[in-house]
């Protein structure tokens, strides 16, 4: 039987959400999104030409986003690991059903969306 103790359990979250925030807010100074506009020009063979307007903000640098994605990749074996090791906790405490549902659901989004 594991037996965690609530202040390392506390300890452990709050490394995770400082080690995000940290990420987010070294983002927000190094690179902060800017308002970005492609403008295409699509041909007709028959008619005039269109202008296709793209807008959305994002941020210069593409690694930012490759970091993002490896910190989801680096969360979803850690949440998979959890549900696998409470699969036998007592019913009214087990969440490792839906935790993994949630880390299905999350990987499909993130492969895909």
């Amino acid at each position: 039987r594991i037996k965690i103790a609530p202040v390392t359990l506390y300890a452990q979250v709050a490394l995770c959400v400082l080690f995000v925030l940290i990420f987010l807010i070294t983002r927000e100074r190094v690179d902060p999104p800017q308002r970005q506009i492609h403008r295409y020009l699509q041909h007709v063979e028959s008619g005039p030409a269109t202008v296709i307007m793209n807008e959305r903000c994002g941020a210069e640098l593409i690694y930012w986003s490759y970091i993002s994605i490896g910190l989801g990749f680096l969360m979803f074996p850690s949440a998979a690991v959890l549900a696998f090791q409470s699969r036998n906790v007592k019913s009214e405490f087990n969440e490792s059903k839906s935790l993994g549902l949630l880390v299905y659901t999350q990987f499909v989004f993130f492969c895909f969306g």
